[in-house]
């Protein structure tokens, strides 16, 4: 509520952050991690969440006023394809 949000001290409002950039960690990494099951039966390799997400080591070591997001890998081109 807003008139919770204004009683917060600077520890407890860093508290909600690291939370919420946590959940969004979480949720990205369910996301790779459901695409990854999706597309192994049509891989030749061995497919994981990390095949599809770089992801920052720790959430709470993002500076504050970036987002803790994952950096998506560039794509290669497909080879041999008409175009």
């Amino acid at each position: 509520m807003p008139w919770e949000f204004d009683a917060l001290d600077q520890w407890q409002f860093r508290q909600l952050l690291a939370g919420q950039r946590a959940r969004q960690r979480e949720r990205w990494q369910q996301l790779a991690q459901l695409a990854a099951w999706l597309l192994a039966p049509y891989s030749r390799r061995k497919l994981s969440a990390k095949h599809f997400m770089k992801f920052s080591p720790d959430p709470l070591d993002a500076d504050d006023t970036a987002e803790a997001r994952p950096v998506p890998r560039p794509r290669r081109p497909r080879v041999g394809t008409r175009g």
